[in-house]
This record gives structure tokens, C-alpha cells and sequence, in this order.
């Protein structure tokens, strides 16, 4: 797979398109309005009163970048997007390619119809979480409580948004909008990993089985060979993936000797390399194996609340 990240400088418009300035992704609207000198700093004295406008009001980010012809020939172009906060429409090439509303999701969106070859051009339209919020919650069958002691974010509780962006009893109310991590275009081929999940059993005679449970998905039905890669061993599986239902496939390595990990101060911390394939496609993990227990029994004062790490209480 070839990638590219859209991280770095974009540019911040108001909400009748004009720019204000630019603006660092990752990063948030907040940063860059008091970096431009446009509000002043929010942690300081009462100055989170003077910046709600900003919360109020519509913002959307832009840049232009190009792609080659060579890049986008034949392959399948995701954009991939983590933490954005949080109601937003997603903008190529002047088509909506998607409408997010929810920070903790990771979005994975098909820009097949509307990528081209050579300069494009990306927007993130934030509209104000504050008017959503209050707009479902209106639209509840029955009037949902919050919490007016410490949020000061109106019906936030609607939103899948971090919470104490509305104001706790250790924080002020600054509702932030912006994306928190890089956005990542990525060129597949016919399919790629949408989740893999590495576990671990460990037996009694000390050898641990890891297994790795890899999600597929593909834009036509087709067979792809999974490789998955611990402890200087490989296990390798055909997994048969739709377009319409992905497929799934678990491979599993025996490793007879673990270096086990500790807790600090109980040994050392050691960190296997795992490595997932398919033709275009790779999830890397960092893997501590440790044998994980919570120990409740009944005891004198109620129920024992213990934790056994590699056979150690």
C-alpha cells in the first residue's frame, strides 16, 4: 500500500468561507484562533467566557494536495480519519463524502468517485456541537438530564464527545473543535485490514498460544492471502472476503518459551513485534505477553479485589 498523510498546514475558514488563517493539523480551531491573536488564551483567568463564540459559530478547514496518476491507477483510495471532533461534514473535490458526529470512531471513507489525478482539494466543515447537542436533544420523546453542576454545555450527553470539554469541577467549559490525529490517505488493492486484534493464552506448562483475529474488508469479492508474523515465525491463511459482508480469518503462532512482561518494579517490560499482511496491506502491534487474573473470592470484609500477573498476586 502506498499512503500519505494529509498532516501540516491547512487553512481556517469562518463560516461565510472567507480565511482566517492557517491552521495545524492535528490540531484544533481553538489553537489556531489564539495563535492568529484572534482570542485570547482560554486557560487564562475568566477568559473561557469570551471564547464561546467560537463554539457557536461554523468553522471548516482546507488544503489542496496532488496525487499521481500512477499512484491512483487501479487502486482503491480510503481516506482515513481518527478523533474528529465531532459533527462534521467531509468535503473532496466540492462532493460530501461523509457526515461524522462522533470523536471515538475511526473513519475509513471510499474516494473512488471523486479522486483525481493531479491537485485535489479536502474540507472539514465543523457546524457547532452545542446546536446539535440541543437539536437531539428536542428531539427526545422525553426531556433527558445532565449534569448543570459541572457542564455547562447544554444536553452534551447526546453528543459522543469527550465530555469534559463542556466543563468539570478540575477543567473550564472550552468546546473544542478539530482533528486529533493525522489524516492518512491510503491506495490499496482489492482489499485491506480494517481491524486486527492480537490475544494471548497462556498454559499451564508455560508455552502461550498468540492469535491474531484480523477483520477484512474489499470492494469486490476475492480471496487474499493473510500472513501473520511473531517470534521469528509465520502462519498463513486464504481468506475468502465479500464486498458486501468483509470476511475474517485467525492465525495463531506457539511461542514455547515466552520473555514474560512485568508490572514496574516486578521485572523487565519486554515487547514482541506482530506483524500482519496482505498484498497492500500491513497492521504492526507491540505485544507484551503476560498471563492477566482478577482474583475476587469472599474474605472476612466481603470480596478480595486482586490482580495476578504471571502467576504473582
Amino acid at each position: 500500500m502506498n499512503e500519505a498523510s494529509l498532516a501540516g498546514t491547512w487553512t481556517l475558514h469562518d463560516a461565510q468561507g472567507e480565511a482566517v488563517g492557517p491552521c495545524p493539523i492535528p490540531g484544533d480551531v481553538h489553537s489556531a484562533l489564539q495563535s492568529l491573536g484572534k482570542i485570547p488564551d482560554p486557560l487564562i483567568g475568566t477568559n473561557e467566557l469570551d471564547v464561546r463564540w467560537v463554539a457557536q459559530a461554523e468553522w471548516e478547514i482546507r488544503r489542496t494536495f496532488d496525487v499521481a496518476a500512477a499512484d491512483l491507477a487501479g487502486k482503491w483510495p480510503v481516506l482515513d480519519l481518527e478523533f474528529v471532533d465531532t459533527v462534521a461534514d467531509i468535503i473532496v473535490n466540492g462532493k460530501r463524502v461523509a457526515a461524522l458526529d462522533s470523536l471515538f470512531v475511526r473513519h475509513r471513507i471510499d474516494l473512488s468517485d471523486v479522486l483525481q489525478a493531479g491537485t485535489n482539494e479536502i474540507a472539514i466543515r465543523f457546524r457547532s456541537a452545542l446546536d446539535e447537542a440541543k437539536a437531539r436533544a428536542a428531539r427526545q420523546p422525553f426531556p433527558i438530564p445532565y449534569s448543570i453542576s459541572n457542564n455547562l454545555a447544554p444536553d452534551l450527553n447526546m453528543l459522543r464527545k469527550a465530555q469534559c470539554h463542556g466543563g468539570w469541577d478540575w477543567g473550564p467549559c472550552i468546546m473544542v473543535l478539530g482533528i486529533y490525529a493525522a489524516p492518512v490517505l491510503g491506495f490499496f488493492e482489492n482489499a485491506r485490514i480494517e481491524h486486527t486484534i492480537v490475544r494471548q493464552r497462556h498454559h499451564d506448562d508455560g508455552h502461550v498460544t498468540v492469535t491474531a483475529d484480523v477483520e477484512l474488508v474489499a470492494r469486490k469479492d476475492t480471496t487474499v492471502p493473510v500472513s501473520f508474523a511473531f517470534d521469528g515465525k509465520t502462519a498463513k491463511a486464504d481468506a475468502k472476503v465479500s464486498a458486501e459482508h468483509g470476511g475474517k480469518v485467525s492465525l495463531s503462532i506457539e511461542v514455547a518459551k515466552p520473555n514474560l512482561w512485568w508490572p514496574n518494579g516486578y521485572g523487565e517490560h519486554p515487547l514482541y513485534d506482530a506483524l500482519v499482511t496482505i498484498p497492500g496491506d500491513a497492521a504492526r502491534r507491540r505485544v507484551g505477553l503476560r498471563k492477566l487474573e482478577l482474583i475476587n473470592v469472599p474474605d472476612e470484609i466481603g470480596m478480595s479485589l486482586t490482580f495476578r500477573i504471571n502467576g504473582l498476586d
